[in-house]
């Protein structure tokens, strides 16, 4: 008669297989875990501006792109916002459109541009198929002339009516609205200095010149 194992002890073979098992049960709570903490992170879809600070002088002009991002399997079709500033100090001159909508003819410019104290862009895509759209592009690049010396931000705001949709014509949420900083400095004194002194310097030779001349 054969003992398979002292009582109170298991046997060998079973304790290895309890120990199998428990192992599966762990790994498969990790997977678990860990797949689902990765459905839950989302990606951030959110507005920019590039650059985000810059520094101009009096009378230069520079130019803003504005950047949407982290769409990832999301679509944009439509789009209406406006882009605010202070006038005193930023003169907003012109805007033009990116290709992320569709390629000239493929989508239609509804922006109403200068409004004084901001710009409106807005654009509507023709496009039914959206799976060529890249996660992040340039929607418009903004020109402005630097006025007078100060800073301001460039923001986005948008009013009731306004907004971003996607493939689908559903609302888009976007997650984050980023501001960029302008700094407006007076146009540098030494180099008007320089050139009244080489003015003055070149009078003074000419004036030896026809001095010598003379004698």
């Amino acid at each position: 008669m054969f003992i398979d194992a002292l009582p109170g002890v298991p046997a060998p073979g079973r304790a290895d297989s309890k120990e199998k098992t428990m192992k599966k049960i762990v790994l498969i709570c990790m997977i678990s875990i860990t797949l689902s903490l990765a459905s839950s992170v989302q990606a951030v879809t959110s507005l920019s501006f590039l650059p985000q600070a810059s520094s101009v002088a009096s009378g230069d002009t520079m130019a803003v792109d504005i950047i949407i991002s982290g769409l990832e399997s999301q679509d944009l079709s439509a789009y209406d916002f406006n882009v605010s500033f202070d006038n005193t100090i930023l003169a907003f001159q012109e805007y033009s459109l990116g290709s992320g909508l569709g390629a000239p003819g493929d989508s239609l410019d509804l922006s109403l541009g200068d409004l004084g104290l901001s710009t409106n862009l807005a654009e509507v895509s023709l496009l039914w198929d959206f799976s060529s759209q890249e996660d992040a592009f340039t929607l418009a690049t903004l020109t402005f002339t630097a006025l007078l010396p100060g800073e301001t931000n460039l923001s986005f705001s948008i009013d009731d009516w306004q907004g971003f949709t996607d493939g689908d014509d559903n609302w888009l949420t976007i997650d984050e609205f980023n501001t960029a900083e302008i700094t407006v400095s007076s146009v540098p004194i030494p180099s008007s200095l320089s050139i009244l002194g080489f003015g003055l310097f070149s009078l003074i030779i000419c004036a030896k010149r026809k001095r010598r001349v003379s004698l």
